[in-house]
């Protein structure tokens, strides 16, 4: 009767399987980019893109994974953990999914905290009428693998109000569940 000890090839040979199954699974756990070149034209792909390359997503890991969505204390709106990194600092805060807000916002403090660059003033309207806010642009926002550079959000003057607006979540193909948010179709 063959055993492993008195045929140590086929122990090394089983050892051998098993690291090359554990090396694809790591490599399946790899970075995708997206970025534009200088033609305008998009790329996807699992390679790191060229220096001079504007990255605007990357999400770890071959596909997004569902983000799950927590209900605020009134159980009327959902939230979502969204990492934030600025000039400053970075902080992972709770925002509001409002598929009916056109651009994401944070308020003052949150933006002086992590540190946005402002870029202009402008006008914008919503449900509760209009009102005037910063267009800043600096922060990386990462919802779960999914990492948005080249944010452009706006700055409002309502202390705590923070909303994940369809920007974001169209630029990511992300949807909105019943208990989280998923990818659409990529």
């Amino acid at each position: 009767m063959e055993t492993p000890a008195t045929h140590p090839f086929r122990l090394v040979g089983a050892l051998a399987i098993l690291l090359l199954f554990a090396a694809t699974y790591a490599d399946g756990q790899t970075r995708l980019y997206q970025w534009k070149d200088a033609n305008g034209v998009a790329h996807f792909s699992n390679t790191a893109p060229p220096a001079d390359a504007k990255v605007t997503v990357t999400t770890t890991g071959t596909e997004f994974r569902p983000v799950p969505l927590e209900s605020d204390p009134t159980r009327t709106r959902k939230l979502v953990k969204v990492a934030l990194k600025g000039s400053r600092q970075s902080l992972e805060v709770p925002m509001i999914v409002d598929t009916g807000a056109q651009v994401t916002m944070i308020d003052q403090e949150l933006a002086e905290h992590i540190g946005v660059h402002w870029m202009r003033d402008e006008m914008v309207g919503g449900v509760t009428g209009m009102g005037r806010v910063a267009r800043v642009e600096g922060p990386v926002l990462r919802i779960g693998n999914a990492e948005l550079k080249d944010v452009s959000i706006v700055v409002g003057t309502a202390r705590g109000l923070r909303l994940l607006g369809m920007d974001v979540l169209s630029r990511l193909d992300l949807t909105v569940g019943q208990d989280s948010l998923y990818r659409s179709s990529r």
